[in-house]
């Protein structure tokens, strides 16, 4: 069985449904998928806002690791959660 392409993703994620045929080969257009290890920091707190992602597998941990301290987990996302920076 094939996986399916990133088209189908934003084809079927709920927050996208509103927009039009067009607007969503557009955005397809414009996007990429990327894949990122177990483990991996996608990006830290100030880091420039310029990206969304959307969770196509797996897991990502939000957390704030303050100064001195043990890492304080904000959230847990999941498959078809979207995140930002």
């Amino acid at each position: 069985m094939n996986s399916p392409t990133k088209l189908w993703y934003l084809e079927n994620l709920h927050v996208l449904h509103t927009l039009s045929g067009p607007e969503k080969q557009h955005l397809h257009e414009q996007t990429r998928m990327q894949t990122f290890a177990r483990g991996e920091t996608i990006y830290f707190a100030g880091d420039p806002a310029d990206s969304l992602y959307m969770l196509k597998a797996g897991q990502v941990k939000i957390f704030h690791r303050p100064a001195s301290a043990q890492e304080v987990i904000l959230d847990l996302l999941g498959t078809g959660d979207l995140f930002g920076s």
